[in-house]
């Protein structure tokens, strides 16, 4: 009785196996048709990806790679045009495309639209944009670029130099409304003070700031422009304008020195902690540095674009001791960051 149940115990032994074998044979199928297609749909995908990436022949964007969009205080159209055209340079496969408008636009644009991915301000964001960009869930990075000043001109037939600190602020609210209240002699008449724009970084400067809160005179207007400016004071003697310095310190630069032709920068009474000897100073490097200029302000990058990609790349080359404080340093505006300049002397 025990051969027949052994062969028995093989029969069943042996048809279990081989209905294991035949299950495992299908799913093997299954498993092979899943890889086969999940290999077909990959190379697709990175056909496609080649084939599109060969016909627009973009590259990823990165630091050095790519075309974006930036808002910008059209204060600094000067400084910022030549800060992209030598960053253009140096990274040919790079593309900053920057909308200039006044400073409060140049701030609400670049928080209202993901296209643009930083603004070039003259102040930081205030508790409620601030709060605004939180519940949009994205980070905010404040960089500041440099020191700035606002000048104060005049033509060039006008020979009051000097003002206090006082008697500007009495111009800005229009408690001093003519030259003879700065100088008795002076037959200049009725004082035109002309701005760029109502809403430029410049008269908001000069309100919140200097002014703490008080209005700008209703006489003053707006020239729409900073260029408007200045040409407007070289044509009207009794005139005084108000710009951001970065319009009439370079003097490399070809309207810099056409628009200092017929103008002059006034002097101001020093600050009280001016370290510096005299007491007053025109908007110079070296009285903005010092602290003994009364008019100053900085220059930041608002930067809210995700990772490190071109925006984050070009603040980068701004910011750092590099190329882009050096033209900051030409352009007659202070550096934020340390400019390193090595001397070769010769040896005898």
């Amino acid at each position: 009785m025990r051969k027949p149940l052994i062969k028995h115990r093989f029969f069943y032994g042996k048809t279990i196996f081989a209905v294991s074998l035949q299950k495992y044979s299908k799913d093997m199928i299954k498993i092979k048709y899943r890889i086969g297609f999940l290999c077909l749909f990959v190379c697709l995908y990175f056909f496609t990806a080649c084939n599109n990436a060969s016909k627009t022949g973009k590259k990823p964007e990165s630091a050095t790679v790519g075309e974006i969009y930036i808002t910008v205080d059209e204060t600094f159209k000067l400084i910022m045009e030549e800060e992209i055209a030598v960053f253009h340079h140096l990274y040919p496969e790079t593309k900053i495309n920057a909308l200039y408008m006044p400073g409060e636009d140049a701030i609400r644009r670049m928080m209202s639209s993901d296209s643009f991915r930083f603004a070039i301000t003259s102040r930081g964001l205030t508790a409620e944009e601030t709060e605004y960009i939180t519940r949009q869930n994205t980070k905010i990075m404040l960089k500041p670029l440099a020191q700035d000043a606002i000048a104060m001109v005049v033509n060039a037939a006008n020979t009051d130099s000097v003002l206090t600190f006082q008697q500007a602020k009495d111009i800005f609210t229009g408690k001093i409304t003519n030259w003879k209240q700065i100088n008795p002699a002076s037959t200049l008449g009725d004082i035109l003070l002309v701005f760029d724009h109502e809403k430029s970084s410049t008269v908001q400067h000069i309100r919140d700031s200097i002014l703490m809160g008080e209005k700008v005179t209703s006489k003053g207007f707006s020239a729409k422009s900073n260029p408007n400016v200045l040409e407007y004071v070289q044509k009207t003697p009794n005139a005084v304008g108000i710009v951001g310095i970065n319009w009439i310190s370079d003097k490399d630069d070809d309207r810099s020195v056409d628009f200092l032709k017929n103008i002059r920068t006034l002097y101001l009474q020093a600050t009280p902690n001016c370290k510096l000897p005299d007491k007053q100073y025109p908007p110079h490097q070296s009285a903005v540095k010092m602290n003994c200029y009364p008019l100053q302000r900085y220059m930041y990058a608002v930067n809210r674009e995700p990772g490190f990609k071109l925006g984050t790349g070009f603040i980068t080359f701004l910011a750092n001791g590099g190329t882009g404080q050096r033209v900051i340093l030409k352009a007659g505006m202070v550096p934020y960051f340390v400019v390193s300049r090595t001397i070769m002397l010769p040896t005898e």
